[in-house]
């Protein structure tokens, strides 16, 4: 399904591409987060700014729920809505590893 999703999309470099910069805060209830965008980078398309979204569908946590996070280091691909949005893509920790996951719930009393 993953891939079926990510076939539809248009990417800045293409789909491989790795970029780097600061995972600003990534709010679990909301389900988004901001990437500072670290700089010097030459991109294929025009208007792509410092800072992009990056939503839970793309924390990339081995499978689980991404937990919060802030000031974190990570690499990353960018998308472009069909809005002309710039948004982070398959969000990791440097070298691929995944992100921080959430914490389990708590058990419910009875």
């Amino acid at each position: 399904i993953q891939d079926e999703t990510d076939a539809k999309k248009v990417f800045v470099g293409g789909q491989n591409l790795r970029y780097t910069g600061t995972l600003k805060f990534f709010l679990p209830k909301q389900g988004y987060g901001y990437i500072k965008i670290d700089p010097g980078y030459q991109y294929d398309k025009e208007g792509v700014p410092e800072e992009i979204r990056a939503e839970a569908a793309e924390m990339n946590c081995g499978g689980q729920n991404p937990g919060y996070a802030e000031d974190l280091k990570v690499e990353f691909g960018i998308w472009v809505t069909t809005k002309g949005a710039c948004k982070g893509y398959n969000v990791t920790l440097p070298g691929g590893a995944p992100m921080p996951v959430a914490p389990p719930p708590a058990p419910a009393l009875a």
